[in-house]
């Protein structure tokens, strides 16, 4: 005991900020950071964890969706919280696991004025309008004040997901050294919510879907990254940027559709022969050839030759206009080469 009549161990010596002399300030178990984990605590603390959102794709920790302004990241964002609040398929193909014991979604629109447009989608996407949440306040992620907010309105309203649109409206740093918003961040995920964070990408002529905020030390500490890229209007490309641990199935690049009238959905898969058959029905009169085809479908060398075997009587080859064995849409096969010739020359075409 010490002469307060307080146990030694159950006090310390603070400098009090007002008048720089030491004070007593009592201090309870529950003030004391756990120093260590162990393997044991660890184990026990995944096991009891909810399922990750959406396997292979979205985890209850931090991922991030990024991408130019107009490069369908909002979109995402909107398709997550709708497949969230109804547990439904996330873009009509992986089912989405929410965490039983905090069904809502958080939506922070920081980065618009109205929410006009947010509202619109959340009725569009039929998002389930009694487990989403729009926070009015402004709030940071570089002010503990702020943050402590958020992961309180997190805690009350039982927040499972939270979307943070966009992430350069929530911080003051001019630097945009994102990762001294570590605190805030995890936070956050201490108040029991996965965050998904949107992040602009410069337009600049040499970004593109796997460039990061710079100066951001954020995307190490995401479990995902996805690069999103505008390919006409209303088709995006969802690229896998990074991939921290995937559970299941690979991720891997996919390509969004979106009428603007209803949910997105995953472009239908279409096979390396249709493709194929396209490409030589688009080249026309002029032809193309094995190369060619290679380059404008992205197919190794090795694949593209199995398709055009798979293909043998559908296209037209003579092997004789210039190099790489000239190929056509079989309209325009002469009528002098017979059946057993083209057959020859698609043989010899794929063994070039």
């Amino acid at each position: 005991m010490n002469k307060n009549g307080t146990p030694d161990n159950e006090s310390k010596f603070v400098i009090a900020s007002s008048n720089l002399r030491p004070v007593i300030k009592r201090v309870t178990p529950d003030d004391v950071a756990q120093a260590f984990w162990t393997p044991g605590d660890l184990e026990k603390k995944y096991a009891d964890a909810p399922a990750d959102m959406i396997a292979s794709m979205f985890t209850n920790n931090v991922c991030m969706v990024q991408g130019k302004p107009g490069s369908g990241k909002s979109i995402i964002a909107m398709e997550l919280a709708a497949a969230y609040t109804n547990e439904s398929l996330f873009l009509g193909e992986v089912q989405c696991v929410p965490n039983p014991e905090r069904p809502n979604v958080a939506y922070f629109d920081q980065d618009n004025f109205s929410h006009e447009v947010l509202l619109e989608r959340i009725k569009a996407f039929e998002v389930d309008q009694d487990r989403i949440f729009i926070p009015g306040d402004t709030l940071m992620l570089d002010d503990p004040a702020s943050y402590n907010k958020m992961a309180k309105l997190i805690e009350e309203h039982k927040v499972g997901l939270t979307i943070l649109d966009s992430i350069h409206a929530f911080h003051k740093l001019r630097d945009r050294r994102l990762d001294l918003l570590r605190d805030g961040f995890k936070a956050l995920i201490d108040a029991g919510t996965a965050v998904v964070v949107l992040s602009h990408i410069t337009k600049s002529g040499n970004a593109d879907d796997s460039n990061a905020a710079e100066g951001s030390g954020l995307p190490a500490a995401c479990d995902f990254v996805w690069g999103m890229t505008e390919i006409e209007y209303g088709q995006f490309r969802m690229k896998p940027v990074k991939v921290r641990h995937a559970k299941g199935r690979s991720p891997e690049t996919v390509t969004v559709i979106f009428n603007g009238y209803s949910r997105p959905e995953k472009e239908p898969e279409v096979s390396l022969e249709a493709k194929i058959l396209q490409f030589i029905a688009d080249a026309g009169f002029a032809g193309t050839n094995t190369t060619a085809v290679r380059n404008g479908l992205g197919g190794a060398r090795d694949k593209v030759d199995t398709a055009l075997g798979n293909l043998k009587g559908q296209y037209y080859c003579d092997g004789k206009r210039g190099p790489g064995n000239h190929i056509w849409d079989i309209k325009y096969k002469p009528a002098s080469a017979d059946d057993d010739d083209a057959d020859d020359q698609v043989g010899a075409l794929v063994a070039a």
